[in-house]
Formats: C-alpha cells, structure tokens, sequence
C-alpha cells in the first residue's frame, strides 16, 4: 500500500494526547508498521482565509479562485476540512505549544516559573516547550513511531532555552559567524530531540531576523524545509516504523518582501549558504508563469502561496513513490 494511502490527517486534535493511557500505547506499540497510520502535521504560519479556495474568502466576487493551490485543493477534496476550528491562542509561540501538547500555554512550565516570580502574567512568546514537556512526539515515539520535525520553531525549548543570538550586520560568508549559525542550528536539533522528536532538520528558530540571522540570511526558504522533510523520509524508510513528520512553514509570515517572498536568496538558510539551489520544489522562476497562466494578479500574495502550494505537493508526491 502505498503511504499517502495511510496518511491520517493533516491536522489532528491534539486534545486527544490525553485520552491515551499507557496500556493503549503498549498495545498501539504492539502492532505492525502498516496497522497503524502515518502522520503528516502541516502547520502554516499567519496564511489568511482569502488564501483558502475551499473559503469564501478565497474566492472573488465572480466565485473564481483567488489563488493557485492545487495541492491544499486536493488534500481538501479528498479529506475533511474544519471551517470553524479556532485557534486557543492566535498567536505564533502558545499556539504552537497547544497544538503539540494538546493544553493550553499557560501550562507551560516557563510560563508558570515566571508568573511565581510575579513577571509578566499574560500569555504572549513566554511559552516554550522544554524536555520536561510532555507533547505528541514523546507520546507516538514510545507507541512505536519514528517522529520528525522540519521548519519553523519558536516553541521547541528543550534544555537550551538561552539561545545564541546572531550578529545581523555580519555576514554568514565569515568563518566564525558560520560556524555560530551551524551551532545554534545544532543545539536546536539536540533541542527537539531532548523533547522526544528523533528527526529534526531546516530549522527556523523564530521568526525572521530578531537575533536568528544575518542581513545576508534573512530569507524564506520553502525548499530547505522541504529538503529536510525529504531526508527525514529517507531515514524514515530505514525503519519499521510509522512516522510522524511535523512539517511547520515560514510562509506566509513576514518579513517580506510583500508578495515576493519567494525571490529571495535561494542559498541562504538559518544553517548558512548552501553549495548549490536546492531542486526539491518546481522552480521558482516558474512560479509567476504558472500564475499568470491561471489568470491571477502578481499583485497579490498568489506567488508565494503557490510556492507554499508546491512544497506540500513534494511532499504528497513522495509519499506516493514509497
């Protein structure tokens, strides 16, 4: 059987983390790698309504589509959409925290710790998920699965809560600022792992800039992260195991440039400059074209949703070849 025939969901309710004792999980542990479903999670970040087709919002006064999506339309024509999930906390750090661990972010520890302290009491980027954490990974990595994350963080804490900041008026061309940006990349992958994901890999710490790059670094890159889902799978396939890959995009948070996200330079990651364009992903140079084709204004946010449109058809493409 094919794995995209097994995959799950793309979102799941994580308030289910707390329905599963320690017997199901013996027994869930039990069973054999194609018993079980994969999981592939795909978290965007600030994508708005208008640019959902399946939405109102995502379709004009005329009921022709405001974007070209041709992947979220299939995995949406195929599954089940939630047109009234909300959100707990619309915010990027506590609204990662609850989607892994399936509680509020005022439960997180530092959050609690500062709050003791009588320091800031109102939920904001003061939620972080540390080893001590329990979250889905930890839970489905001892039910038996082999567990990843690629992407952005901003809630992964584990026992490296200092982080390394990085100096935004150097470049990563420099030798020893390189070698910081591949250690801070390091300490984050030691991070998810202490927090019980076994794969972790194109990680964006935060949000661009703010401490985690350079000038010459601040970049969105759609196909570093889907690389890195892309080695997670091949180690996946190493196993007897089913998988749960948390695949957490940048896009279509800001900075910008506004609707020209995807221009950016394609060398350049949170890890440093790769040797060569990654080749993952349709072009980039072709995103404009196939947007113009389908009659879209490059006016709009229509480029770099595509460009987001195409890293979760690499990735349902792969998933069909295995």
């Amino acid at each position: 059987m094919k794995s995209i025939s097994r995959i799950s969901a793309i979102l799941i309710a994580c308030a289910a983390l707390h329905i599963l004792e320690p017997s199901s999980e013996d027994a869930i542990a039990a069973s054999s790698k194609n018993d079980r479903p994969n999981v592939l999670f795909i978290m965007t970040d600030d994508q708005s309504r208008d640019q959902f087709n399946f939405l109102p919002e995502g379709r004009d006064e005329q009921g022709k589509p405001r974007n070209l999506t041709p992947n979220i339309n299939r995995l949406v024509a195929n599954g089940i959409a939630f047109p009234n999930h909300y959100a707990s906390t619309p915010v990027c750090t506590p609204s990662r925290f609850t989607v892994l661990t399936g509680m509020y972010a005022s439960r997180a520890n530092d959050y609690a710790e500062s709050a003791a302290r009588g320091e800031q009491v109102n939920i904001s980027w003061n939620c972080h998920i540390d080893a001590e954490t329990q979250n889905i990974a930890r839970m489905l990595s001892d039910a038996g699965y082999f567990t990843g994350a690629v992407g952005k963080n901003h809630v992964i804490a584990g026992h490296h809560k200092k982080r390394i900041s990085i100096p935004f008026d150097r470049s990563a061309h420099e030798p020893d600022v390189a070698a910081l940006l591949k250690k801070k990349q390091a300490n984050q992958v030691l991070s998810y792992q202490e927090c019980g994901f076994d794969f972790a890999a194109s990680l964006f710490a935060g949000n661009l800039g703010n401490r985690h790059n350079t000038e010459d670094t601040v970049f969105h890159n759609m196909d570093w992260i889907t690389q890195g889902a892309m080695d997670f799978f091949e180690s996946w396939q190493k196993t007897e195991k089913p998988f749960y890959l948390y695949f957490a995009t940048t896009l279509d948070h800001g900075p910008g440039p506004a609707k020209l996200k995807y221009t950016g330079d394609p060398l350049a990651t949170p890890a440093g400059f790769l040797e060569k364009p990654l080749t993952v992903q349709p072009s980039r140079a072709s995103i404009p074209e196939r947007v113009t084709a389908a009659g879209l204004s490059l006016d709009t946010t229509a480029c770099d949703v595509l460009w987001m449109d195409d890293a979760i058809g690499a990735l349902l493409d792969r998933l069909e070849t295995m």
